[in-house]
């Protein structure tokens, strides 16, 4: 069981962690099984926005609500419009969105001020969380922390909740980032979607661990750029993470801290 405080705290975070490896032999294996290298990039030269739909509705907040259809709430209506603003700044050559209502929204929205045409696509719908949706977060991370052994002997295929694994969201939800890179041809595509797609699509682009990727910062009404690079010295062509957790993802020049 978790004390008081550690559940106080995983309750007040806007998403979970992985729960710690249970032993130094455990914490090995997970790591030898997650070491991964970088994926190849497509050579296309390519920029993309990854980009988290706005906060959602004060009811749902603190719960595990996974792939659940949830509303947005004023302030991730205002979310939506300010996003929506800063990305028309761009020329988007691609543009698809999860058919969930918080981030279709934007998705339609961006489609209307910028003239690109939208894709809806149902696998960047948000992790299914199988039987722990709906779950306090402070509940699910009980939970989790009683699979902490079984997670950490393999992360990117663990499915205790009995819903989706890693290896199935990244299965699912890659090709359409390659499909949208490749249409993009060297200009700047926008997909749409939630903070678990976000987070494995980065994680594969990078080569991150699967149990680390959790701690990539991805709040609510916020933006990812990865760059499809062309000949990296010394590298050839891979994956860049240009800009992290930019709440203003305007096409001008940004001040650093916009990205921490």
């Amino acid at each position: 069981m978790l004390g008081a405080r550690r559940i106080a705290i995983v309750a007040a975070m806007v998403q979970l962690n992985p729960p710690p490896a249970p032993g130094p032999a455990a914490g090995a294996a997970s790591r030898e099984t997650e070491a991964r290298i970088p994926h190849p990039g497509l050579g296309t030269g390519s920029s993309i926005w990854l980009v988290r739909h706005g906060r959602v509705d004060a009811a749902w907040r603190g719960r595990a609500y996974g792939n659940l259809e949830v509303p947005l709430s004023p302030e991730g209506e205002q979310d939506t419009l300010r996003l929506a603003a800063a990305l028309a700044t761009w020329e988007i050559a691609a543009l698809a969105c999860s058919p969930l209502v918080r981030a279709d929204r934007l998705g339609r929205l961006l489609a209307e001020d910028s003239g690109a045409q939208l894709q809806v696509v149902a696998d960047l719908r948000e992790l299914d969380r199988g039987n722990w949706q709906g779950l306090s977060l402070a509940e699910y991370a009980e939970r989790w922390a009683a699979e902490a052994e079984a997670y950490h002997r393999d992360p990117y295929t663990w499915r205790g909740t009995g819903g989706e694994s890693d290896a199935e969201l990244t299965a699912r939800s890659w090709p359409v980032l390659e499909e949208l890179v490749r249409k993009a041809a060297g200009g700047t595509a926008v997909l749409v979607t939630h903070y678990n797609v976000i987070r494995v699509l980065v994680a594969k682009a990078l080569g991150l661990p699967p149990a680390s990727s959790h701690n990539l910062r991805n709040d609510q009404g916020h933006a990812t750029l990865l760059v499809d690079a062309v000949d990296l010295p010394g590298a050839g062509s891979l994956w860049r993470l240009e800009r992290s957790n930019v709440r203003d993802p305007h096409s001008g020049p940004h001040p650093v801290e916009d990205a921490p």
